[in-house]
């Protein structure tokens, strides 16, 4: 292979190189720190963050999932016929009106009476 074969086979990997370096120098400059890190704090964080979380906290505890809330929409009749449910959580009046087609410990497949097989 003469010197211009191989430059034509490591010049283009020499490029991509480079091109995946460009802007990860400042990679290098870990190696170089103590590796502490820094307490949480507004002398570190400043005050976007916890100003953020401060928002974000009526959201978080307003918006709340009610597990047996899924169980409503397939219990009607143009509903769905099956459904995966956690036994431990289903209401007793919901779990006395449907069969149980598979258990897995706690979660189970079930499906309304007269239902046919799932797809």
């Amino acid at each position: 292979m003469t010197r211009a074969e191989q430059l034509s086979v490591v010049a283009p990997l020499l490029l991509v190189a480079a091109v995946h370096a460009i802007g990860r120098l400042g990679w290098v400059a870990i190696i170089r720190t103590s590796g502490a890190v820094l307490a949480p704090g507004l002398d570190s964080l400043g005050w976007a963050l916890p100003l953020l979380a401060l928002a974000g906290l009526p959201f978080a505890v307003s918006d709340r999932y009610d597990p047996r809330a899924g169980a409503g929409p397939w219990i009607t009749a143009e509903g769905r016929r099956h459904a995966i449910a956690d036994l431990r959580r289903l209401p007793d009046e919901v779990r006395s009106r449907v069969e149980i087609v598979q258990q897995f410990g706690s979660a189970a497949v079930i499906k309304k009476p007269g239902a046919g097989t799932c797809l």
